[in-house]
């Protein structure tokens, strides 16, 4: 192993996973092969990825947030487009039922 950084979140608290570099391929082809690796012999076993593996996912995890993110947003814009249909609907109807209160009006003075 030529490094080994533990990562931090913003509060500078460990996170729980670490990146390790190594001088030769060999050692880290070693270690990503060992499927059983345990932090301790009760534990589960470690997540190990390689380094192209580790940013495939990591690129695709951020893609899924964006697309939810997306779709909260537009079923957000949706519902104010809904908001301003009904409430355009709702003057169309009562334009309607005026012009018809109007017309009718005008039909009783006349007959008056």
């Amino acid at each position: 192993m030529s490094y080994v950084k533990l990562r931090k979140d913003a509060e500078s608290q460990f996170k729980g996973s670490v990146f390790i570099e190594f001088v030769e391929q060999a050692d880290a082809d070693k270690l990503v092969a060992n499927k059983e690796l345990k932090f301790t012999p009760e534990s589960d076993p470690l997540m190990i990825l390689s380094r192209n593996d580790y940013f495939k996912s990591k690129n695709q995890n951020v893609k899924q947030e964006k697309n939810v993110k997306r779709e909260m947003q537009m079923e957000e814009h949706m519902k104010g487009n809904m908001k301003y249909q009904n409430t355009w609907n709702t003057r169309k109807e009562d334009i309607k039922d005026q012009r018809i209160r109007r017309s009718r009006d005008k039909q009783r003075r006349y007959e008056d």
